[in-house]
């Protein structure tokens, strides 16, 4: 390259490099922001529609696959979860030395459990709030229904927390197959939820992961999805 008193000569290629590099940090400020924005947009009018969605249901039921992620183990416990309107929510236990073990919360809020085989069947009396209740995302068992977490993220976001979701599916490699994502961020900008919804017009709940500070702390999977199919009260009375 030519220099002439400190400045490039006026030589074609030197105007070509002179050119490429006054244009390069708006290239690269292109890229940034195309990376930064990955097709999400702001996600809150989308919670706010989903949480309409789920006060509508009635009732529901769903298999759960919960994974507690440990530095160095995973827990994996299975469930079936069943909801109805109250809230009233029961948790039946399926697997492991637990297996049968319920737990439930009636329309009154008393929440109540049963041992399963292994632990014969023992009435547990359980305060609402009661740290047995505690799911590793950090959520209560009997109020991790989907009308009350949603109502808890939008409560979040007004707060100063933040939403976005994917209004285009996207592909998921875990799940092997197209996916939209509904994400939520503290102030702190670390991600603390993450949900996997199914793409069609229902976009019911596929798995849900929760993170603190950037770590995955529980990975949970829904499968054979029941909607208004007419559960009874006595359920939830144990």
């Amino acid at each position: 390259m030519v220099f002439e008193r400190g400045r490039l000569a006026s030589t074609p290629i030197a105007k070509e490099i002179f050119v490429l590099i006054l244009a390069l940090p708006f290239c690269l400020c292109a890229i940034a922001q195309a990376q930064g924005e990955v097709g999400y947009a702001d996600g809150t009018p989308f919670l706010h529609r989903l949480l309409d969605e789920a006060n509508s249901w009635s009732d529901y039921s769903c298999l759960t696959e919960m994974h507690n992620i440990k530095p160095h183990s995973i827990t994996v416990t299975h469930t079936k979860l069943i909801y109805k309107k109250g809230p009233q929510v029961r948790i039946e236990i399926q697997g492991g030395f637990r297996h049968g073990t319920v737990l439930a919360r009636n329309a009154e809020g008393k929440c109540s459990g049963r041992g399963g085989f292994f632990l014969g069947g023992i009435p547990i009396k359980i305060e609402p709030n009661s740290n047995m209740l505690n799911l590793p995302s950090g959520y209560n068992a009997l109020r991790a229904d989907f009308p009350e977490t949603y109502a808890e993220m939008k409560e979040l976001v007004g707060k100063g927390y933040m939403c976005k979701y994917t209004p285009e599916p996207v592909e998921d490699s875990e799940l092997g197959k197209k996916v939209v994502l509904l994400e939520l961020y503290a102030p702190d900008r670390f991600m603390t939820e993450k949900v996997y919804l199914s793409p069609d017009e229902k976009h019911l709940p596929l798995r849900w992961d929760s993170l603190k500070e950037g770590r995955v702390k529980s990975k949970t999977w829904f499968r054979n999805m029941k909607i208004n199919t007419g559960v009874k009260d006595q359920l939830f009375k144990l």
